[in-house]
């Protein structure tokens, strides 16, 4: 199975588990359904009931990280995983994020509980997309240039923030053309 089916398979099971409530891509993906050509190599989206998350990554392979170490370049150097989503859940209960990684293509999946944007918010704003052929939530464009903002500001040294602050930038200005 490919990564972009295993997000698609990921994605589809949320949105069954909670339609009226669906994940909400909000990360690279999002920019790229938007029309960026940024490149990412995970999927992050915000959801908001932890449990279904566990139940559904976990019967897709995915294993939940209780810690990852990353080098200076931010390349994950050491993984250590929950083995049972039971554990998982009691020990991550209190986190605004949970990264999942699959255990055969290392594919990463991370999921926010607790945007920095509320949840409710990314949902009124989102507009509708497909990824690999399963509907989905896409935020905004004015919801992920406020995430990027935030994540700009909490760690300054990431340059991919920048190029896609300055994409949704000049995205926002074609879309929101100044009257005559």
């Amino acid at each position: 199975m490919s990564i972009g089916e295993l997000f698609r398979k990921a994605l589809e099971g949320l949105n069954k588990k909670s339609p009226n409530q669906p994940p909400i891509l909000i990360g690279g993906v999002a920019l790229v359904l938007h029309g960026s050509d940024r490149l990412t190599k995970d999927i992050d989206v915000a959801f908001q009931d932890a449990w279904e998350v566990l139940t559904t990554m976990y019967n897709l392979n995915f294993k939940a990280v209780s810690a990852l170490e990353r080098d200076k370049d931010g390349r994950m150097t050491k993984v250590t995983l929950f083995p049972d989503k039971t554990d998982a859940f009691e020990q991550t209960f209190n986190r605004k994020t949970l990264t999942f990684i699959h255990e055969e293509t290392k594919a990463q999946f991370d999921v926010w509980l607790v945007a920095p944007v509320p949840y409710l918010q990314l949902l009124d704003h989102s507009v509708a997309g497909d990824f690999e052929g399963q509907k989905v939530r896409v935020a905004s464009l004015e919801d992920l240039l406020e995430l990027k903002r935030i994540a700009l500001k909490a760690n300054p040294d990431r340059t991919a923030d920048l190029a896609d602050i300055s994409f949704l930038e000049k995205k926002l200005k074609v879309e929101i053309k100044p009257e005559p």
